[in-house]
């Protein structure tokens, strides 16, 4: 049985099954072949039938052990470690503060379920054309340092602040993105993305962003702070923008039509050809009168245009 104990922990230890998975696998090793085990290794004393004592709960005591040692020696677990996964399907890890999901490459792959909380990282991995799906990160986990390429990420989840940071993202989809719980995105870029079912709430953050080629509808950002960002050829569409700060923020060739501007601060953005039909604003005077000098230089553009 030593063998078959060593190799569900080197299982373990490759992230292939968790720590639960493995001592229920040792307890059907142990419960198995015990008498066997008895008899081959160990000679029992001969007592008398007053004498024997209750049986020891063999099967927990070792469990349990294996799972002990199995933690102290891997200590920071990492799930991977330059692993390449092609066409593929599976559940991905959950884990706390101990899991770091590193140095992946998952290619025309599925993987959903992932779970992680207590400072947990999704670090240095490269994801292309494959479906990422249920991810949800909390208590300060993170995701960072990766970058996805012709993707889906669906149902994502960053709460109780959690992050992500440096990653960048090309071509593909966002669905039902929700960051709350004073969780933050920076310094990440958005190239030829679309977006729907978007929410940025209860003190979040968005900053060091840039976005260029991306198409996004549905989406609200309440109550939050968004700062030193550049929207280059943005199409945002029924977009409401509510409680909010943005700061240090750059528009430029968007289509904001039917978005919605309501409670901002809005003193320190810039906007070059900007498409804001149908849109609602109240605040900062009505965003400077709606931009009364611009609307006036327009006009005074056009009137040249069809004078030459």
């Amino acid at each position: 049985m030593k063998e078959e104990i060593l190799k569900l922990m080197e299982m373990n230890k490759n992230g292939k099954i968790t720590d639960d998975q493995m001592a229920e696998l040792i307890q059907a090793l142990a419960s198995g072949p015990k008498q066997k085990v008895e008899k081959e290794n160990v000679e029992e004393p001969k007592v008398d039938s007053q004498d024997e004592q209750p049986d020891l709960d063999f099967t927990d005591i070792l469990a349990n052990t294996i799972k002990k040692k199995v933690k102290e020696a891997i200590g920071k677990f990492t799930y991977g470690e330059d692993n390449s996964i092609k066409m593929s399907k599976f559940e991905g890890p959950k884990g706390d503060g101990s899991f770091d999901f590193s140095d992946n490459k998952i290619n025309v792959s599925s993987l959903s379920g992932i779970e992680l909380y207590d400072g947990a990282s999704f670090t240095d991995n490269k994801i292309s054309a494959s479906n990422i799906k249920q991810f949800i990160l909390k208590a300060g986990s993170s995701f960072t340092d990766c970058s996805v390429k012709g993707s889906a990420l669906n149902d994502i989840v960053l709460s109780e602040g959690s992050n992500m940071s440096d990653v960048s993202i090309h071509g593909g989809k966002f669905s039902k993105f929700m960051l709350v719980g004073g969780s933050d995105i920076s310094d990440v870029s958005f190239n030829g993305f679309s977006a729907k079912n978007f929410s940025v709430k209860a003190g979040s953050s968005l900053s060091d962003m840039h976005l260029s080629g991306v198409s996004a509808n549905d989406a609200i950002i309440d109550c939050c702070e968004l700062s030193d960002t550049k929207f280059i050829g943005v199409n945002l569409n029924s977009i409401s923008l509510v409680n909010s700060t943005l700061s240090d923020c750059k528009f430029e060739k968007c289509d904001l039509s039917g978005t919605k501007f309501v409670n901002l601060d809005l003193s320190d953005i810039s906007v070059t050809d900007v498409d804001f039909s149908n849109t609602i604003i109240d605040g900062n005077d009505e965003f400077h009168n709606f931009l009364s000098t611009r609307a006036s230089k327009h006009t005074k553009k056009r009137e040249r245009t069809k004078c030459v």
